[in-house]
């Protein structure tokens, strides 16, 4: 009878880690119940036929952890919501002494039509190393609060500047959760620059900012997402959370997937960092129940199906 007892309580206790073990991994359900050949089968045909994932909606991989800590809240409490003052100083980012003479164009990477362009980014040598290099316009207004602030070129530019500075100063950079940033500068000779024609009729010369370059990376997609992938950028996201930053565009397409399986959040230019009062732990624990539902209510169960990008919910 003694060594029954030992027996299921060893049982017990490996039922427990396996139980915990699978909602730190949020693995799929053990149960089959969305996982079975069938059930996958029944949801691919579905998903071609009607354009939608049936499985959206099912909690293929368990229950938002996020969302429970802020649903029904719809204003933070200064009182359980605010983050803890500053006390340390942020360095300002660097200005670097590079002219368009500096810098060879290796890719242009983003090059939007001039009357509608924002920013562009491009793949550049520079001084025998590639980096990537995000061009602003010059003209605009950083401290725009109308809705149309996210067309505007200064707006963006300090938005991504500043969140850099935080990005430098709390170690996110160096840990690789995001890219390098080496600095920023301005560019007066873009006139007589032809891969810069997007910003060939503006009155004011476009800043830049200069980033690390990664080899071989990929955009996130439904054929490259894997649970450790999603557990990897809910990590990075917290990291940069930690910075005092709101990334406020955390699509697929600013996610790279690095050779090694490594993931990096890119693009900073819609976020909000701090004193910003929309950074407080509601809406940044708003941000991680949206990254989490990204990954394991949408990507995931796309993956799933073996849907392609263009059959994904989010192409």
């Amino acid at each position: 009878m003694f060594l029954f007892n030992i027996f299921v309580s060893l049982l017990n206790f490996l039922r427990l880690v396996s139980t915990n073990l699978s909602l730190l991994h949020r693995g799929p359900s053990s149960s089959g119940a969305y996982t079975s050949r069938r059930v996958i089968a029944q949801a691919r045909a579905e998903s071609l036929k009607r354009g939608i994932n049936p499985l959206l909606d099912a909690p293929v991989y368990g229950s938002n952890p996020y969302r429970s800590v802020s649903r029904g809240i719809s204003r933070p409490d200064p009182a359980i919501h605010s983050l803890p003052p500053l006390l340390e100083h942020v360095p300002p980012l660097p200005q670097l002494d590079i002219t368009v003479q500096d810098l060879i164009l290796l890719q242009v990477l983003r090059d939007d039509h001039e009357e509608e362009c924002v920013s562009c980014v491009y793949k550049v040598r520079y001084r025998g190393d590639a980096y990537i290099l995000k061009v602003y316009r010059g003209s605009g207004d950083p401290n725009r609060t109308d809705r149309f602030r996210l067309n505007d070129g200064q707006f963006r530019f300090h938005n991504e500047k500043h969140a850099y500075e935080h990005l430098l100063h709390f170690g996110v950079c160096a840990k690789g959760f995001v890219p390098h940033c080496y600095g920023w500068f301005t560019l007066p000779d873009f006139q007589d620059t032809p891969w810069l024609h997007p910003f060939a009729s503006d009155s004011k010369p476009p800043d830049a900012i200069l980033l690390q370059y990664f080899e071989g990376a990929v955009k996130l997609d439904v054929t490259n997402i894997t649970v450790d992938i999603a557990e990897q950028a809910l990590t990075a996201m917290s990291y940069i959370h930690d910075a005092r930053i709101i990334h406020c565009d955390a699509y697929p397409r600013n996610h790279l997937v690095l050779p090694n399986g490594r993931v990096v959040i890119i693009d900073f230019d819609a976020a909000l960092t701090r004193p910003h009062k929309k950074v407080n732990r509601l809406e940044l624990t708003k941000e991680m129940s949206c990254c989490w539902g990204l990954y394991y209510r949408i990507m995931l169960p796309d993956r799933l199906l073996g849907l392609t990008p263009e059959q994904a919910t989010l192409f």
